[in-house]
């Protein structure tokens, strides 16, 4: 079955547990059931859309028979959510196509079609269905304790309905308002939307409009139940509408106070810059209004790609007295850089005014954290103490054990004699081995060996690795030098010349990776002071080099290895 129908009705279960302004629902009648309490389905409720359930009473077993009917040519469908009101459950979906019948159950793990899985844990039998005079009647049994979500109290069981116009699965002609709750044992239902979190009592944003930081008031907004919201700079505030922990899908509108394109961006939590983010950017030009998402690659607008990943519905612009609102619906799960927390969501804003196409913005905000659940945000660098022992480990152990380690051994001779430079160079070499080895684990753990393969940082930072403890190896199994008068072997030729090019090599490489994590993580500041300490130690260097020269030993000095 085509994958891309999955989506399509997730969309039509998923949106059935939405909240509603609105209690009344849109219902086509259907006649008096005479055929199905005659064959007995006592007990019946009407849900949303004309469509009714009916059932017969249970079994000693826990089995209850079903019928789902209502006036559609299409498909009919029921979905058992459990005690939660996300869309995440068991699903029974059926239609009747040239006579024959064909109905399924399904597990709803998400809103992309890689999430929908065919339901093992509840089987359904004694399936059917007819459909007459454009009327579709789908029939099925099931046990009460099965599925994902099994019924564990028959006087309050979850459900919420869909139907189609076509005998596939594609998007809904009719679906539920909100969630309904029926009586098995006496057929009541009660519906009323799902509860929301408490909503707090915002301060309004300022109204001035004319610096940065100034915002639009969103009365309209907050009316129409964006409620939560946080003021991002660049003249932007981010509203949302309340959800609850397990919700798959949050509505969102971006308010800038200008004329010109609006954007918002999810950065990775591990990196937590605008490069890397899943991103919405919109404008609205006359008559004519651009909203899409967008995965940013990097800084310049060739590297603003569409993002295929991030699903976003529901997206509209305006622009009124010089105010550009973006409105749009995520799906949590979905983007390079899925919510996983929404309790901790990164996002930064960017502007351009006077421009409705993508280029270089003239303003973008520092990173703030939301709170879906409670409301709240923070401005700020959100710290992970795991990152920062990562870059420190590695900017102490590379950056200043190792290279110093290094330097010992090439310029050291001459002040540590009898081979004490060896001894110093091997002290320093093992502590910075040692140190950025736990660095190395701390990384694995932190992002659990996924960035190692996809990111740079983590593939260089890992080669680098791997040629330290080659380095390290070669240098405890070094071929030894020869008795005097014996020739020096080709290993003990090829050793001095591999292994300390090959450490001046990997401390490049290191530099490289050091300024790299910094990039993505760490203060400008830090990239700055690490530049000024390397040029510190750039300065030694051509100093060695020049005393070195002016001794007239150049790299002759180094042929102390052979003693070692």
């Amino acid at each position: 079955m085509d994958a891309g129908w999955f989506l399509v009705f997730l969309l039509c279960i998923g949106s059935a547990l939405g909240q509603s302004d609105s209690y009344h629902v849109r219902r086509q009648v259907v006649e008096p059931d005479a055929d199905l309490v005659a064959a007995g389905y006592s007990l019946s409720a009407e849900l949303y859309c004309g469509i009714t359930v009916h059932w017969k009473p249970l079994l000693e077993d826990g089995t209850v028979s079903m019928a789902l009917r209502t006036t559609t040519d299409g498909y009919v469908s029921v979905a058992y959510p459990g005690d939660t009101y996300g869309m995440v459950g068991d699903a029974i979906i059926g239609w009747v196509s040239g006579g024959t019948a064909d109905v399924q159950s399904y597990y709803l793990k998400g809103k992309s079609s890689s999430a929908v899985v065919a339901n093992s844990e509840l089987t359904i039998s004694n399936v059917s269905g007819t459909e007459v005079d454009g009327v579709t009647t789908i029939y099925f049994s099931r046990l009460l304790n099965a599925g994902f979500n099994p019924i564990t109290d028959i006087t309050q069981v979850n459900m919420t309905v869909a139907s189609g116009g076509t005998d596939k699965l594609a998007l809904h002609s009719c679906r539920s308002n909100s969630l309904s709750t029926v009586n098995l044992e006496t057929g009541e239902v009660s519906t009323a939307p799902p509860p929301t979190p408490p909503t707090p009592t915002p301060t309004p944003p300022p109204t001035d409009g004319g610096d940065d930081d100034g915002q639009v008031i969103g009365e309209d907004l907050i009316a129409a139940g964006y409620s939560f919201f946080q003021t991002l700079g660049c003249r932007v505030a981010v509203y949302w509408m309340p959800i609850e922990e397990g919700t798959e899908e949050v509505k969102f509108a971006v308010r800038g106070a200008l004329d010109g394109w609006v954007g918002i961006g999810f950065p990775s939590d591990s990196v937590l810059k605008m490069v890397g983010s899943d991103s919405v950017i919109g404008w609205v030009d006359g008559s004519d209004t651009s909203i899409d998402s967008y995965y940013l690659e990097g800084k310049s607008t060739d590297k603003i790609i569409a993002n295929s990943l991030m699903e976003i519905t529901d997206h509209s612009a305006t622009l009124e007295d010089g105010v550009t609102t973006l409105y749009f619906t995520r799906t949590l799960s979905s983007g390079y850089n899925p919510i996983i927390n929404p309790a901790s969501v990164p996002v930064i804003t960017a502007v351009l005014e006077g421009e409705h196409h993508l280029a270089y913005h003239s303003c973008s905000s520092d990173l703030f954290l939301l709170n879906l659940l409670s409301g709240s945000g923070a401005e700020g660098y959100s710290g992970d103490e795991r990152k920062d022992a990562h870059g420190a480990l590695m900017i102490i152990g590379w950056g200043t054990f190792l290279i110093v380690g290094v330097m010992i051994a090439r310029y050291g001779k001459d002040v540590l004699t009898e081979g004490g430079w060896f001894r110093v160079h091997q002290i320093l070499q093992g502590i910075g081995l040692f140190l950025t080895t736990i660095g190395l684990i701390i990384a694995f753990v932190m992002v659990d060996g996924a960035h190692f393969t996809t990111d740079f940082h983590g593939q260089l930072g890992l080669t680098v690795m791997i040629l330290a403890y080659l380095q390290t190896l070669g240098g405890i199994f070094r071929p030894h030098v020869p008795q005097e008068g014996q020739e020096k072997t080709t290993l003990r030729k090829a050793f001095e010349i591999a292994h300390p090019w090959g450490g001046r090599i990997t401390l490049l490489l290191s530099i490289i990776t050091i300024f790299a994590g910094i990039s993505i993580w760490w203060h400008w500041w830090v990239f700055i002071l690490y530049g000024c300490f390397l040029g510190l130690l750039v300065i030694l260097v051509v100093a060695g080099e020049v005393y070195l020269f002016k001794e007239g030993s150049g790299l002759a000095k180094t042929k102390e290895i052979d003693r070692v």
